[in-house]
This record gives C-alpha cells, sequence and structure tokens, in this order.
C-alpha cells in the first residue's frame, strides 16, 4: 500500500510540472529570443527556469538550453568564470549519440566558450572549444558557423607560436570556403598568415596571400583603403615592404595606422626604419614615442588584468547567489506542499528531492569555488613569471647593446657600410668578437660548442645574432650569399634541429630570452 501511494505521488508531481510546463517553455523561449537580440539577461530571472529543467524527467536538450542561458547571464554580467562553468554543464547535458540532440544549440554554446577564451588569452582552451563549434555546426548542417569555427582556430594556432599550422589551416579553410562558392570569405581568412609569413622572412608566400586579400576580399575601396575596423592590416603592408626595401612605402602604411589607435605598432614601425636609415633625430623622436605607446598599452593591459580581476573573484557575490538559490528553493518547495498537502506521502517524496538538491547544489557552488581559486592561483603564479622573465629580457637587451658598443662589433661594422676604404677585420678581431660574444651571451656560446659548430657556421651565427644582413655577411666572410645561406642552415640544424636557414636569427633571439 505504501509502494501504491508513492507512485500515486510521482504521477501527481509530474501532471503539476506538466500542466506548468507550457509556460516554462514560453519563458526559454523568450531568453533565447533576447539573447539573440543581445539583450542583457539577468541571473535572477534565469535560475528558476533552470531549477525547473534540471529534473530527470525533463528532456537533455532542455537543460542544456536551460543551462546555457544561465551561462549567457553570467556573461551579461560580466563574470567570465561563472559563465564557463554553466556553459560546461549545458554541454554535458547533450547526448551526442541521440539523432534528436540540439545540435544547433550546442555549437552555439561552444561559440560563447570561444569568445571567452580567446579575450582570456587561453589558446589551447580556444582551439579545443573551437573544434567543437566547427564540428557541432557542421551535424546541425550549418556550413557558415562550420566554416567560421575552422577560420577561429588560425588564431589559436597563431597565440600557440605554431607558424606551421596557421599557414596550414589557412590554406586548407580557403579551399573549403572556395568549395561552397564562397570567394569574399576564402580571401578574409589571409591576415594571420600574411603576418606571420612576413615574421618568418617569406615575403612571397606573403606577396601572394596579400594579392589575393586586397583582390578578392571585397574590403579595399577604389582607393586601396581597408572597411572600417581592420587597419592594423596597414601594420602587415609596412613589414611587407621594410622587408623588401622599400621603406618610402613602409613609412606611408605605418604612418597611416595613427589616426585609427594603433600608436604602439605605427611607433615600433616608424623606429625601426629610421634606425635602419640611421636618422638619428627621427630616431631619438619616435624611440621616445614607441616607448610612450608601450607604456600605455601596458597600463591599458594592467587596468583590463584588474577590471577582469574584479569581476572573477568577487567570492561575496557568489555566496550571496548561493543564498538566493537556497531560499528560493525553499519557498518553492513550501508552495508545492501547501498545493498538495492532503498527499502526505508527497510531502515526504519533496522533502528527499529538496534534500537531494540541495545537495548536489551544494558540490557545485563548492567545485566552482574551487576553480576560481585554482584559476587565481594560476594567474598569480604567471604574473610572477612573466616579471621576472622580463626582467631577464631586458638584461639580456642590455648584454646585447653593450657588446654592440665594443670597439671590435664596430671594426666589424664599418668595414661592411665601407669595405672600399675600410680595412679588412683581422683573424684576431674575429678571435676577440667571439671572445665578447661568450662573455656577453655565455649560454648561447656553450650551446654552439655542445652543438660543435665550425668556425664559419659559429662567426655565421654570432653575425647573424647581432643583425648583420646576409649580404654584410657575405662581404665580411668574402664569400657568396649561396655558401652563407647554406652555413645558416647547417648552424640552425645543429643548434635548433630547424631545417631553414631564414629563421636563425629568429631562433638565437629567442634563445638569448629564454634558455
Amino acid at each position: 500500500m505504501k509502494t501504491k501511494h508513492i507512485f500515486y505521488c510521482i504521477f501527481c508531481v509530474l501532471m503539476f510540472a506538466a500542466c506548468s510546463g507550457g509556460d516554462y517553455e514560453r519563458q526559454l523561449e523568450r531568453f533565447e529570443e533576447m539573447n539573440r537580440t543581445d539583450v542583457p539577461l539577468c541571473v535572477d530571472s534565469v535560475q528558476p527556469l533552470v531549477r525547473h529543467y534540471d529534473h530527470w524527467w525533463h528532456s537533455r536538450n532542455h537543460r542544456m538550453r536551460a543551462y546555457y542561458m544561465l551561462g549567457c547571464a553570467y556573461r551579461d554580467q560580466g563574470e567570465a568564470p561563472a559563465a564557463i562553468h554553466y556553459y560546461n554543464i549545458a554541454t554535458e547535458q547533450a547526448d551526442t549519440t541521440n539523432k534528436n540532440c540540439d545540435y544547433a544549440t550546442l555549437f552555439r554554446v561552444y561559440g560563447q566558450m570561444a569568445f571567452i577564451y580567446g579575450q582570456q588569452n587561453l589558446p589551447k582552451e580556444h582551439l579545443r572549444v573551437c573544434i567543437n563549434y566547427s564540428k557541432y555546426a557542421l551535424l546541425a548542417k550549418d556550413t557558415i558557423n562550420h566554416l567560421l569555427g575552422l577560420e577561429h582556430t588560425i588564431v589559436s594556432y597563431y597565440n600557440m607560436d605554431d607558424s606551421l599550422q596557421v599557414i596550414r589551416t589557412t590554406d586548407k579553410v580557403r579551399k573549403l570556403y572556395l568549395q561552397h562558392g564562397l570567394r569574399e570569405n576564402a580571401a578574409r581568412v589571409y591576415p594571420t598568415a600574411i603576418y606571420v609569413s612576413l615574421l618568418n622572412g617569406n615575403y612571397t608566400r606573403a606577396r601572394r596571400y596579400m594579392d589575393l586579400f586586397e583582390r578578392e576580399s571585397k574590403l579595399f575601396d577604389g582607393d586601396g583603403n581597408i572597411a572600417q575596423g581592420r587597419e592594423q592590416y596597414y601594420y602587415s603592408k609596412g613589414l611587407y615592404y621594410k622587408g623588401t626595401g622599400k621603406l618610402d612605402s613602409a613609412e606611408h602604411y605605418f604612418r597611416r595606422l595613427l589616426p585609427y589607435g594603433y600608436e604602439l605598432e605605427a611607433n615600433e614601425g616608424l623606429f625601426s626604419i629610421y634606425e635602419e636609415t640611421r636618422n638619428i633625430d627621427s630616431i631619438v623622436k619616435y624611440a621616445h614615442r614607441h616607448e610612450q605607446s608601450l607604456m600605455q598599452w601596458r597600463a591599458s593591459r594592467q587596468a583590463e588584468a584588474i577590471i577582469q580581476s574584479s569581476a572573477m573573484y568577487d567570492y561575496n557575490r557568489i555566496q550571496n547567489v548561493a543564498d538566493r538559490k537556497a531560499k528560493d528553493a525553499h519557498i518553492s518547495h513550501i508552495l508545492v506542499g501547501l498545493l498538495l498537502m492532503t498527499l502526505v506521502v508527497l510531502s515526504l517524496l519533496v522533502h528527499i528531492i529538496y534534500n537531494h538538491y540541495q545537495k548536489r547544489e551544494i558540490k557545485k557552488e563548492l567545485a566552482y569555488r574551487r576553480l576560481v581559486e585554482e584559476h587565481m592561483e594560476t594567474r598569480m603564479r604567471f604574473q610572477q613569471q612573466d616579471k621576472l622573465m622580463q626582467t631577464y629580457r631586458n638584461e639580456v637587451a642590455e648584454k646585447e647593446e653593450s657588446l654592440k658598443n665594443e670597439k671590435v662589433y664596430n671594426v666589424f661594422k664599418d668595414y661592411v657600410n665601407n669595405p672600399q676604404h675600410r680595412n679588412k677585420p683581422t683573424r684576431k678581431e674575429r678571435d676577440k668578437l667571439i671572445h665578447l660574444y661568450s662573455k656577453y651571451m655565455p649560454h648561447i656560446h656553450a650551446r654552439m660548442e655542445l652543438a660543435k659548430l665550425t668556425t664559419r657556421e659559429l662567426l655565421v651565427s654570432i653575425l647573424t645574432h647581432l643583425g648583420f644582413q646576409a649580404g654584410e655577411i657575405c662581404i665580411l666572410m668574402e664569400t657568396t650569399s649561396n655558401i652563407i645561406s647554406n652555413t645558416k642552415l647547417s648552424a640552425n640544424r645543429k643548434l635548433f634541429s630547424d631545417k631553414t636557414a631564414t629563421t636563425l636569427q629568429k631562433n638565437l633571439k629567442k634563445c638569448a630570452y629564454f634558455e
């Protein structure tokens, strides 16, 4: 008899839920419409909806949609960890083995996570959710978002310093866009690949990508001006012309950055041009401007970090949310008890469900707090490491500058500038340069000795690190550019297992900063 009563009570609860289900469905649809039209959501308004659907008798799709709306509400309040927390819960509700799974909502959840991870500069997490975003958009038969998800992974690979994957993914996404007849979208995938190609010194590939981007993206007017909001591309143009020796064109594009708020890139580019042309007055002027821009950029980043930290670690607010959840749950169960007061067994069942719900909510809150604490500790640890690394980089830069102030360095520099009117550096001076390099850069020099570089490879590597161009090294070594290129390739392979010649200077610089 007791078992019959329990089943009867469960039947009553389900009937009551079914009667009120229509209102919750309409409310869920209203929140989804608000989210689509960028109307901010309120956490307190969405939480009752989550509590309603967070039961086994509701579908997984409904639970996923409700938690997705709760994550969006925290997003609108600027609480990134809470948003990510509930987005993850939303994805856990999805049954991807079921043909009726709501893939359209699922890929949008991953899209929101990708946006937050991108803001927080977490490239590995950003890559993971972008791949899922693309995967489930394809299952939802949304081709555009499937390709956009793949396109977003390009930025992830760039932030992970994986140049090869940037190029491969760019070419892959372009081909997929073209297969679907999206020629403009195909041309718009190139900016990151262009920048990476320029950093790696591959100006031929950069030029090819730039031509496609400027000709087919339809982002440029007849005068070559790019669409509003994309002006940072002028920095890549400046880098290309600087790298190909067209300094006037490079200066033109670096100056075009200034009206659009890219003072840091503009001043850095102009400073590098005047340093190359040895325009002392302009060097002094733009060195100061570049330093000011860098200080402003760091200050803005620090301010953003403070704002994000304030939003992320507001423990009082988290506690208040937990208290409100408990009060709301208590009130809702009292109402159920009053409506079904004639059913004594139902009151007992509601009490059991309530206790189970409370324990689960407390467990979730504790897990969330641990997540926030671990995140805060990780950020503090990375900040301390960043400060130490910055100090070390400054010390290395000072050593490089001190080495360039040595008399023997100037002997080499004067000779490449005026080879016909200067004496070629003697063997003694070469040995002196190598000795000074081992003094100022002991870690790299020790690495060179362990790699068993030849005398030619050692001298070419040192000259490359100190900024001598390939043509200048040819003059100093009295040999051809082919031999110098092969020497760089050999040294790069021995030192860094890198089978290219063009990245030797970059690898030496990185080794100096991170050894």
